[in-house]
């Protein structure tokens, strides 16, 4: 026989005589002894295993309900979204009841737009209509009171600018009423909501306080839309005519919401 063979095979028969001696001769007490001293070490593992696979399942409960919670504002959001939007359009459609009782749309075809920005320099708004929205520069802008505004400058895809009456690029034909008469002219805009008139015959008996309004005349407005009142003139002899300052309505009103005229 092959002694280095061997050896493997009387080691594990050494090995386990001391293992059946030991049982024999009481060593199983010791082994009963060790494990009651080790078990207080094992419970106390297993206690902060516990706890910690509890710790583990109490945060990914949390991160559970934040996630929920996000999603829950987030449903918050797009309801009061909506809210908004349904309060927008019944706003829209009590504005144009207003607009039929009127007969505004007898007169006109018309786009409905609000105002997103006010200049404080330059005598223009912003509306939110643009190209998309079939808007094309110099289309007038009025209110639901057919108070003349302007009309339509540059034009973008989603928006649009609005030049005013006051803004000194604009010229326009105007109507002076009078107690039995009206009297034509021009009005011209002087910047800072302020409109000049010229070319009034001096003749003409004009008082502080009539009413302007658009004359078709020069084609760019619509005939009898407001423009505003008489505040001031000046009659000079060495003159042919009067010239002087027209008090424009809509400096009087809040610019919300108002109307593009496509069609006139």
């Amino acid at each position: 026989m092959n002694l280095g063979k061997a050896k493997p095979l009387l080691i594990l028969l050494i090995i386990f005589l001391i293992f059946f001696g030991l049982n024999k001769l009481g060593i199983g007490k010791i082994r009963n002894t060790v494990f009651l001293l080790s078990a207080p070490v094992g419970e106390a593992f297993w206690e902060a295993g516990e706890k910690v696979s509890s710790g583990l399942g109490a945060l990914f409960e949390i991160e559970s309900l934040k996630k929920r919670n996000q999603e829950l504002e987030k449903i918050n959001l797009e309801l009061q979204h909506q809210i908004i939007a349904l309060r927008e359009v019944a706003g829209e459609n009590e504005t144009l009841r207003e607009v039929l009782n009127l007969g505004l749309e007898k007169d006109f075809t018309l786009s409905l737009a609000k105002v997103i920005s006010r200049a404080t320099e330059g005598d223009f708004i912003l509306i939110n209509q643009g190209r998309e929205d079939g808007i094309l520069q110099g289309m007038p802008v009025i209110t639901s009171e057919r108070v003349l505004l302007g009309k339509v400058g540059e034009v973008f895809d989603d928006f649009s600018e609005v030049i005013l009456i006051s803004n000194g690029d604009i010229t326009f034909d105007v109507e002076v009423l009078m107690e039995n008469e009206k009297v034509l002219g021009l009005a011209e805009g002087k910047g800072e909501f302020r409109v000049r008139f010229q070319f009034i015959p001096k003749e003409a008996q004009i008082k502080e306080g009539n009413v302007v309004m658009s004359s078709r005349l020069g084609g760019d407005f619509p005939q009898g839309l407001l423009v505003g009142i008489v505040s001031s003139f000046k009659r000079s002899d060495a003159e042919p005519f009067l010239t002087g300052e027209i008090k424009p309505f809509f400096p009087e009103l809040d610019f919300g919401t108002l109307f593009i005229i496509r069609k006139f």
